[in-house]
């Protein structure tokens, strides 16, 4: 039995992508038990937990973004990004910034003319980043926190917040039903109806990538081993229809890579949480 944990709730982006990665690992490999389990109590520090209380665990992989450089850091958890054992890099997502739907001022070119209330949800994660480093670059940002992503849609919705930031799978439910409109990317480049911040003079750009840990110690036969399943799993049509169909972008770094990523990270990430007071 193989456990895939998500730290993230149902229907989130961690959550997703571990539902997809079990169905594209059943292709490789039909007779393999897989259950997915959603641990996000406490901004993912339950499932930070399940995952560092195991110790060499081979049945156990949890999804990872930049929770596993923030959570620890603002919780004191007794273990770090580091601690883990990096499997691979699996995709590479877009932040989104978001107004409701007849906001008056739903341009990149306009929405800062007046002050503004950014909704972001949790305090230290990567919306409240991205609201304070916008608030660097315009004035009159008051950022608001929300207890979930969903709350911070239904802040920006009902008009008691001006926008928010998330990745498309925040914003589904809201741009299917006509209440949100996105009117921008942190992604380095835009496009003509999402225009890069970076383009329209706020210069933050904001990537976001998610893989896969296992848990401390992890033997190097083990480790092997699942970057010889994942590799497979890869290249399934349900794990390529999951990327394509997300608008994401294959991240495709070993554990190796993976592991000179999150230490990168780690760098810029403490800063933020720093100057948060942690």
């Amino acid at each position: 039995m193989l456990t895939f944990v998500s730290h993230g709730p149902a229907g989130s982006g961690p959550s997703l992508m571990m539902a997809a990665l079990a169905e594209a690992v059943r292709a490789v490999q039909p007779d393999l038990e897989i259950r997915t389990v959603d641990l996000p109590a406490r901004d993912g520090a339950e499932a930070i937990t399940h995952l560092g209380e195991r110790p060499g665990d081979a049945t156990v992989l949890g999804s990872c973004t930049p929770t596993y450089l923030t959570t620890p850091l603002k919780q004191d958890l007794p273990w770090r990004a580091a601690d883990f054992t990096a499997v691979a890099g699996l995709v590479q997502d877009t932040y989104l910034l978001a107004v409701r739907t007849d906001h008056p001022r739903a341009g990149l070119d306009s929405l800062f003319d007046a002050p503004t209330v950014a909704a972001a949800a949790p305090y230290g994660g990567n919306t409240h980043i991205q609201a304070l480093l916008v608030g660097d670059q315009v004035p009159g940002v008051d950022v608001r926190i929300v207890d979930s992503p969903a709350a911070a849609v239904e802040e920006v919705a009902a008009g008691t917040a001006d926008w928010t930031t998330g990745v498309g799978s925040d914003f589904a439910a809201g741009l299917r039903d006509g209440r949100l409109r996105v009117i921008g990317t942190f992604a380095e480049h835009g496009t003509p109806d999402r225009p890069a911040l970076a383009d329209a003079g706020i210069d933050v750009r904001f990537p976001l990538w998610r893989g896969v840990v296992a848990p401390p110690g992890l033997a190097a036969s083990d480790l092997a081993a699942w970057e010889r399943l994942l590799a497979g799993a890869r290249r399934t049509p349900p794990w390529r229809d999951y990327v394509t169909g997300a608008g994401m972008q294959d991240a495709d770094w070993d554990s190796a890579g993976f592991r000179e990523v999150l230490d990168r990270e780690q760098v810029r990430y403490a800063a933020w949480i720093d100057r948060l007071g942690h």
